[in-house]
């Protein structure tokens, strides 16, 4: 698959989430944060500041597929991720998306954590109606510098509350 990102670089790779977890593709602005089971970072290709994905590091699609340690480690992450969105990043409102996706190549469990700010709401409305027509907006639109360097500093804020710094 063809990854264009959020710096126009072309990316070739089988597996995304793969090539994330292990380090073969560097996400634009690094890791946020890793755990035994998920890996989690700024989405790459939509450059929306604080648009977070955590993804499992097995191939699964569903999250009635987690094992017990999964579970526990997911329900950890999610939790701590929204507070350091919300006390650092300082974003109120976020929608949480999954959207299970069997039997592609690429298949790996994703939840989004898809900041609403009062820009898209102007733009675009509430809820998620707003969602696919942003992301369009923000990867043809927001690929700014100005932007970019909002998009990694939220990443390194992120980074720093999760390692604890």
């Amino acid at each position: 698959m063809e990854i264009i990102d959020i710096y126009n670089n072309k990316n070739e790779v089988d597996c995304l989430s793969c090539a994330i977890n292990s380090g073969e593709y560097k996400v634009p602005c690094g890791l946020i944060c890793s755990t035994e089971h998920f890996g989690v970072n700024q989405d790459c290709e939509i450059p929306i500041p604080g648009f977070i994905i955590i993804s499992s590091k097995r191939h699964i699609h569903s999250i009635d597929q987690f094992t017990e340690d999964e579970q526990k480690d997911f329900i950890s992450l999610i939790v701590k991720l929204r507070r350091g969105m919300r006390d650092v990043l300082e974003i109120g409102q976020i929608n949480m998306i999954v959207a299970e996706l069997p039997g592609r190549k690429d298949d790996h469990f994703h939840l989004w954590l898809y900041p609403v700010t009062k820009e898209a709401v102007e733009k675009f409305g509430t809820g998620i109606k707003q969602i696919k027509p942003m992301m369009n907006y923000a990867k043809e639109n927001l690929k700014t510098p100005e932007n970019i360097e909002k998009v990694e500093e939220y990443a390194e804020k992120l980074k720093a509350y999760m390692s604890g710094k």
